[in-house]
């Protein structure tokens, strides 16, 4: 391939760095640590027009244009219940591991189809698509 400009080295490394922390990092940041293993694993990864080429590489993963993914169908900031029991009255949040979530956090598409309100019989999460960050050839740690 050709060269990359010194922006897209400079844009790489900011990605694929690792954030500054500390306490001093408020004060004095002078941006990522580099991460060169990661920076390098991203240029071949994206360099990768085919599908075929990508999915040889074990370190990169092809992925498609859109995702799914559950949600609520109505706004609830589960996160605000600070118990089990006034987190779970309402019929749409859980309680998990000490944290109160939405019950379509984390469901597969079937599902987040299915799920409905606690002892009522309406419908509460619903399948969305969303453009996908990680379209195309990326390393498999994209997010």
């Amino acid at each position: 391939g050709k060269p990359l400009e010194p922006l897209e080295v400079r844009r790489i490394l900011v990605e694929t760095g690792i954030k500054q922390t500390g306490a001093d990092s408020a004060k004095v940041n002078i941006g990522p640590l580099p991460n060169l293993r990661q920076a390098i694993i991203q240029v071949i990864c994206t360099s990768f027009a085919k599908k075929s080429k990508c999915i040889q590489h074990k370190a990169c993963a092809y992925n498609e244009n859109k995702v799914l993914n559950c949600g609520p169908k109505e706004k609830v900031e589960c996160s605000q219940y600070p118990n089990r029991r006034k987190c779970t009255k309402g019929g749409v949040c859980k309680y998990e591991n000490g944290v109160c979530v939405h019950k379509c956090s984390g469901l597969s598409k079937k599902s987040c189809k299915k799920m409905k309100k606690t002892g009522k019989n309406k419908k509460i999460c619903m399948v969305k698509k969303y453009d996908n960050p990680c379209w195309k050839c990326n390393p498999k740690t994209c997010t």
